[in-house]
């Protein structure tokens, strides 16, 4: 207990204006504070009240090693003036003051290594201004309220440790360019600036670094200037790969401390849009029977501009010409690009086909030709010109055999004997 001898006049005059919450309180040090460190904070609190059977309260931070009073060599350790406090509970450490002068203080020493180095107080590992230890009291009973300002001080980042990149495993455009944050940070993550230059070398499985204000120069290394706690950098390629992408390394081999933790990631490259010139059709032959039966069958590739396959496009036939059947793609494009579909008809004749992809009509045309099938004798005709003449073995009539398939297309190269 603290005893502080009173007149009992002075003591009854004090009583008469004593209030909750009365006094200030200093921290020391007070100075900057790694996150995640260890350390010892003595904290002095100064009466402006005389304290009759009162209480001086201090709470610990959230974060901060839980205090306690049970072992000198565990982490948290709390005495006050030389004797342990009379209670803890949860973060509050409470003092029960018999009696306190106007002037005299209570020190509560948090994190006391005297008896261990071990009874140091862990920071909170994240970086915070002003974080405050909340200093309470009551003069003259055990309800203590806040002071008017309870000492802080500023958690800030330690030194960095790690380099981390954002984003990870992130999916880009072919041919546009993906923006690449890279970033010092303490053990805890908490942004760390580096007190010297920090350069890292830049790899990558495919495509090429380019200079984030400057699309025309490539880059292999980045540096992360003294004092600044990021750099950015832009990442390009043009070949699609969405199954295993390509790695992207971040690597500090400078030789300058602190060796930042290399941090690597994946960058998939999908397809650009569908081009029109790039795209293409093919036929599985270039001619067939205009029976209705025989068909041409037709595959329409839709390619960016970089020649990557684009799926799910969805793509219509057409084809010039007269009395076609046309079997439109059931389905979008595939994974490789590709919507199939056929056609045939019944007209003999030169036709050509050309296909849209989502709608825009694409560069490439393919010629095909349909030919008449075999000659049918129903179909067929003969005629004469002129259909009567004289027996008188010198006039001639003109026979004229038409050759036709079941459709009415003319046969070339049919033998004809009358």
């Amino acid at each position: 207990m603290l005893a502080v001898c009173l007149l009992p006049g002075i003591l009854f005059s004090t009583a008469a204006h004593a209030q909750p919450g009365s006094g200030t309180a200093i921290i020391i040090p007070s100075s900057d504070v790694a996150a995640g460190s260890s350390g010892t904070w003595t904290i002095t609190y100064t009466a402006t009240d005389n304290f009759s059977t009162g209480v001086v309260r201090l709470v610990i931070p959230s974060g901060w090693s839980v205090p306690q009073i049970l072992s000198s060599s565990s982490a948290g350790y709390v005495t006050a003036n030389g004797t342990t406090p009379i209670d803890i509970t949860g973060r509050n450490i409470t003092i029960n003051v018999d009696t306190l002068s106007v002037g005299e203080t209570v020190d509560i020493v948090y994190g006391d290594v005297s008896g261990s180095s071990s009874g140091a107080a862990d920071v909170q590992t994240d970086i915070e201004a002003d974080v405050v230890f909340t200093v309470q009291s009551d003069p003259l009973a055990a309800s203590p309220v806040a002071i008017a300002s309870s000492p802080t001080v500023n958690v800030v980042a330690g030194d960095p440790a790690r380099l981390v990149i954002s984003p990870v495993d992130s999916t880009i455009t072919a041919g546009e360019f993906g923006r690449y944050i890279l970033r010092t940070v303490d053990t805890f993550g908490n942004p760390s600036a580096p007190a010297a230059n920090q350069t890292i070398t830049l790899l990558a499985g495919g495509g090429s670094f380019y200079d984030k204000d400057d699309h025309g120069t490539t880059l292999t290394e980045l540096v992360i200037a003294s004092g600044s706690r990021a750099a950015e950098v832009d990442f390009r390629h043009t070949i699609k790969n969405t199954a295993a992408g390509y790695f992207l390394v971040f690597l500090d081999n400078d030789g300058v401390l602190p060796l930042l933790q290399s941090a690597n990631t994946i960058v998939y490259v999908d397809n650009a849009a569908a081009d029109t010139s790039a795209s293409s059709i093919e036929t599985d032959a270039a001619t067939a029977i205009a029976n209705d039966i025989d068909e041409i069958g037709i595959t329409v590739t839709a390619r960016d501009q970089f020649g990557n396959a684009v799926s799910g496009v969805a793509v219509v036939l057409t084809v010039t010409g007269s009395d076609n059947t046309i079997t439109q793609p059931a389905v979008v494009t595939d994974a490789a690009g590709e919507a199939t579909g056929s056609v045939r008809s019944t007209v003999a004749e030169p036709k050509n086909i050309r296909a849209t992809a989502d709608g825009t009509l694409l560069e490439d045309i393919i010629g095909i030709t349909f030919t008449a099938g075999d000659v049918d004798l129903a179909v067929s005709t003969i005629g004469a010109v002129p259909l009567t003449l004289l027996a008188n073995g010198t006039d001639v009539t003109a026979v004229t055999v038409t050759a036709l398939d079941a459709n009415g297309n003319a046969v070339p190269g049919a033998a004809v004997v009358l």
